[in-house]
């Protein structure tokens, strides 16, 4: 589980717990796209709480598929982009 992969405290699994329970729809690929990105975190559990942010703020954007975009294709994703942490903005693909 990401709680004791990341070893996460008491307060920011709790947090993990009510923002999941309210996002059913894409439950599977949130916790993908979490797990992918907290593994290439410096410090997981604060990653995890901008993370959860952008989820209750509604601008989360799962990214463990090919998110309906060819493997290789002209608007394929760049590997910083699917880590979560490009810097290019809209500029990224």
């Amino acid at each position: 589980s990401l709680v004791m992969r990341f070893n996460l405290d008491d307060r920011i699994r709790s947090r993990l717990t009510d923002v999941m329970a309210r996002r059913q729809n894409t439950f599977y690929e949130d916790m993908r796209t979490l797990r992918e990105v907290l593994e290439t975190a410096r410090n997981p559990p604060g990653l995890l709480s901008v993370k959860l942010n952008e989820m209750e703020q509604g601008s989360f954007i799962a990214r463990g598929g090919t998110g309906g975009f060819g493997m290789g294709g002209k608007d394929e994703f760049c590997g910083d982009f699917r880590r979560g942490i490009c810097t290019r903005g809209d500029r990224c693909k």
